[in-house]
């Protein structure tokens, strides 16, 4: 990218998962939009610049730092920029009451009506993986929030020390 203005060279794209949808090759994560030193201005500033400049993969989980990440970035969305982007948040719930709970905090906070991406985080760390990945497990998941469709596709999210691994499937 220039820092002499507005222009900038295109972000190469990726297919994503089995999905089919194509995203930007880099991703902003949301992690650290409410950092400390990170003010709300700031935080909407650098995800609308990420989108401006070809950024369409945006990462985010119902936890970062309170939940605070999520609402820095549905601040940001909004004026067109959600339309504009593919939108991923992860939850951890164990249960379809916990996991339905994350999911429509998730939805008030990034002020959108579907999620394009929801990964349960970090599987790895339960004793029982098994029902999380199954498909009939997955499928027990869409319309948890009440309304007909928020989630357009669902993965799980594990990491370990020495790798990390996705896998992302379409309800």
């Amino acid at each position: 990218m220039s820092g002499t203005g507005g222009e900038h060279r295109e972000i190469p794209t990726r297919l994503l998962g089995r999905i089919g949808e194509r995203v930007s090759a880099i991703g902003l994560g949301g992690w650290h939009l409410s950092l400390n030193h990170v003010d709300e201005p700031l935080s909407i500033r650098l995800v609308q610049s990420a989108i401006d400049r070809g950024i369409t993969f945006l990462d985010n989980c119902w936890d970062y730092n309170e939940g605070q990440s999520e609402l820095r970035m549905g601040k940001a969305l909004q004026g067109g920029y959600r339309d504009r982007v593919f939108l991923m948040t992860k939850i951890d719930g164990r249960s379809k009451r916990a996991a339905a709970r994350q999911l429509d905090e998730s939805l008030r906070r990034l002020q959108t009506d579907w999620i394009d991406l929801v990964q349960h985080h970090e599987v790895l760390r339960f004793p029982r993986r098994r029902p999380i990945s199954s498909p009939r497990w997955r499928m027990r998941w869409s319309g948890t929030s009440g309304s007909s469709s928020p989630i357009m596709a669902w993965g799980t999210a594990r990491r370990a020390a020495a790798r990390s691994s996705h896998s992302v499937s379409s309800i």
